[in-house]
């Protein structure tokens, strides 16, 4: 602030003006006198007036001099500040464009590799998809074709390891048609080189008594032809007094069936349920360890804690829930059926919900369980 004042005053100003002023007219007159003393004498100086014309050019070039040089030295030194600021300043830009010019051509390089990347997880991630898809359509195509091999149905399988839908590795599905009471559980083990052992059970209908009942022992299925494998598990469904003419490749259609709406659900390509799952029942309806649940209307019927005060509760009477619209009687009875089938100890079925689709018999509250 006092710098800025003392630049500015006035002053100051006519005083430096004065100053050196009075210096130009010293300089001149030192430098003029001898001519004019030359003028006013003869041609020829006396020796004394020859040495005071000397000594008076002398003074009179040193005090020139020696204004003159700060001046210039100031003047140089102002041009040389100022040539040096611009260099600096030229140069601090150049680096400047230089370095953003580097930061953008890493930045591209950064860019094309994770591009590059992106592009190569994608093309990865699809080929993954692809081998998976791949697995179930050969299942697929060899059910129709009634040719299916151990390594179809173990492939098919693997697909639901990178899930997790199916933890246990256990899987139930209908041994022939979904509007049938029987059904099939399958076991299988899986490792690094993929499903290596299933074995096969099943849920059928008894031919006297008419009543439902598994087989005693588990069929295992490694290497051997389907067909002989179908032939031991009808054998033993046989033993244990089983009807048999469910048996057959509608197994591998429904797994299939089973195994696609899984991948689709756990790809988010059509999610319509959580896993993990106990039972596939049919197009669009599902047991998991929450309950049944049906595409687009969610959880129907949920598992729920039993309150026992400490005593343990292994059967008593069931509740009757209202068909929903659209769900044909007799495969909601199997429905029901199944989901109570999955029913832990210490457990009851309740209603998971009160959709508008519920429709109640005569005098039922829709949407609300009523007693056998």
């Amino acid at each position: 602030m006092g710098d800025t004042g003392q630049a500015g005053d006035p002053k100051r100003g006519s005083s430096r003006k004065s100053y050196y002023g009075i210096i130009f007219v010293i300089v001149v007159a030192l430098i003029v006198a001898p001519f004019v003393l030359y003028g006013l004498r003869s041609s020829t100086f006396p020796s004394w007036q020859s040495s005071l014309s000397s000594l008076l050019i002398g003074a009179g070039t040193t005090l020139g001099l020696a204004l003159f040089v700060p001046v210039v030295e100031r003047e140089i030194a102002r041009r040389t500040g100022e040539i040096a600021r611009q260099s600096a300043e030229t140069a601090a830009q150049t680096v400047a464009k230089q370095v953003h010019t580097d930061v953008a051509e890493v930045a591209d390089r950064v860019t094309r590799v994770e591009q590059r990347l992106d592009d190569q997880l994608t093309a990865a991630l699809a080929d993954h998809d692809a081998e998976r898809t791949r697995a179930l359509d050969d299942l697929a195509s060899a059910s129709e074709l009634g040719t299916v091999e151990f390594q179809d149905l173990a492939s098919a399988l693997d697909t639901l390891t990178e899930t997790g839908l199916v933890p246990s590795h256990r899987l139930t599905v209908p041994l022939n048609s979904p509007t049938r009471a029987e059904r099939v559980t399958l076991d299988w083990s899986s490792g690094e080189a993929g499903v290596s052992f299933i074995g096969l059970t099943a849920l059928g209908r008894g031919v006297s008594s008419g009543t439902l009942a598994e087989t005693q022992r588990m069929i295992e299925w490694t290497d051997q032809p389907a067909v002989e494998m179908l032939k031991s598990l009808a054998l033993e469904m046989r033993t244990a007094g089983l009807a048999t003419e469910a048996v057959g490749k509608q197994i591998f259609v429904n797994v299939e069936k089973a195994l696609r709406q899984f991948r689709q659900s756990w790809t988010g390509e059509e999610t319509w349920f959580e896993g993990p799952v106990l039972e596939w029942l049919a197009d669009d309806w599902v047991i998991t360890q929450q309950g049944l649940v049906r595409r687009g209307h969610g959880l129907l019927l949920r598992f729920a804690a039993q309150a026992t005060f400490g005593v343990e509760v292994l059967g008593g009477p069931r509740e009757r829930f209202p068909i929903p619209t659209g769900c044909d009687e007799d495969f909601w009875a199997i429905a029901v059926e199944r989901t109570y089938a999955h029913l832990g100890r210490m457990r009851k079925l309740v209603s998971a919900q009160w959709p508008a689709g519920y429709s109640g018999g005569e005098g039922e509250t829709v949407g609300l369980p009523r007693r056998f």
